[in-house]
C-alpha cells in the first residue's frame, strides 16, 4: 500500500471549543488539500449551548470572544478577537460521542473511526486549536513517505529550529515524544496499540500524546517531528482541562515555523 494511492483522511477531536474550532476549520480550508479527501469532526460530547449551536445547527452566533496570545495574534490573517459563527451542520461530518470521553479514549475513538473509513496507510489527528501553513497536508504526505515512522508529528513545542540555510526544505527527526496537535499515525501501528490502550481505565482521561509515543517505541516504531513545523498551536486553554489557563511563555506553542499560516475570512 502506498501512501500516495489514498488520501489520508483528517480526523478534528473537539468539546466546547467552538471559535477555536471554527479558525482550524478556516485554516483547513485555505490549504492545499485533495477534493475528496474526508475531513471529519469528532466530538467529545460538547454541552455548552454556543457549541452545539455551532456543530449541529446552521444557525448564526454573533460576537464570539476568541482568545489568542498576544505573542503569536499578529503572525494569524483573518484573526479577530470576535468572531461570528455559522453553524457547520450541512458542511462537515460530526461523528459525536455518546458521552464525554475525555482527550485520550475519544481519540482512540476517532483512530478507530478512521481507520474503518480508509483504507490509507496513514491517519491524520489533529486538535482544534492549530493553524496550518499552505502546503501541510503535501509535507506529511512526503515525510511519512520517505521515513516511513509509526507517528509523524507537525509540531513539537522546545524542539529547536532547523537552519535557515536548509532553503525551508522540510525534514523529519526523532524524537522520544511530541505533542497530538496535528498527527500523522501509521495504520500497522495503530492495529498494534490500539488494543492495548482501550483496555485502560475509562476514568483515564489526559495523557493521550505521551501514552501513545511510549507505546509506539516499545513496539520498535519511530516517533519523528517535521523541522520547520507546519502548524502553530493558537489555544489558551487545554481541552483536557478547560479551566486551565496556558501560559504561553511556557513553551506552550513553536518557534520554529517558517511559511505564513493561512485561514479564509470565513467558512
Amino acid at each position: 500500500m502506498n501512501i500516495h494511492d489514498n488520501n489520508v483522511p483528517i480526523g478534528i477531536l473537539t468539546r466546547n471549543r467552538p471559535a477555536y474550532l471554527d479558525l482550524t476549520l478556516r485554516s483547513l480550508l485555505a490549504c492545499k488539500l485533495p477534493h475528496n479527501v474526508q475531513i471529519i469532526i469528532y466530538d467529545d460530547d460538547s454541552d455548552l449551548e454556543i457549541a452545539r449551536n455551532y456543530l449541529y445547527t446552521s444557525n448564526i452566533i454573533s460576537n464570539v470572544p476568541l482568545q489568542i496570545s498576544k505573542k503569536i495574534f499578529h503572525y494569524i490573517p483573518n484573526l479577530m478577537t470576535t468572531v461570528d459563527l455559522y453553524g457547520i451542520k450541512e458542511h462537515f461530518k460530526i461523528v459525536s460521542m455518546e458521552a464525554h470521553l475525555g482527550v485520550l479514549h475519544a481519540s482512540l475513538n476517532a483512530l478507530c473511526d478512521l481507520l474503518d473509513k480508509t483504507n490509507s496507510e496513514y491517519v491524520c489527528l489533529i486538535q482544534d486549536d492549530i493553524v496550518l501553513i499552505k502546503n501541510w497536508y503535501n509535507i506529511m504526505i512526503n515525510l511519512s513517505s520517505h521515513y516511513k515512522p509509526g507517528i509523524l508529528s507537525g509540531i513539537s513545542f522546545g524542539c529547536a529550529a532547523s537552519p535557515c540555510e536548509n532553503n525551508n526544505k522540510y525534514i523529519a527527526v526523532k524524537v522520544k515524544w511530541t505533542q497530538a496537535q496535528c498527527l500523522f499515525i501509521s495504520r500497522n501501528l495503530l492495529k498494534l496499540v490500539l488494543p492495548e490502550l482501550q483496555k485502560l481505565d475509562s476514568s483515564k482521561k489526559c495523557h493521550f500524546d505521551l501514552l501513545l509515543c511510549e507505546i509506539t517505541l516499545k513496539y520498535g516504531f519511530d516517533v519523528l517531528v517535521t523541522q520547520p513545523h507546519i502548524c502553530q498551536h493558537v489555544g489558551k486553554y487545554s481541552l483536557v482541562e478547560p479551566k486551565k489557563k496556558f501560559n504561553h511563555k511556557g513553551g506552550r506553542y513553536s518557534n520554529s515555523i517558517y511559511e505564513p499560516f493561512v485561514v479564509k475570512n470565513k467558512l
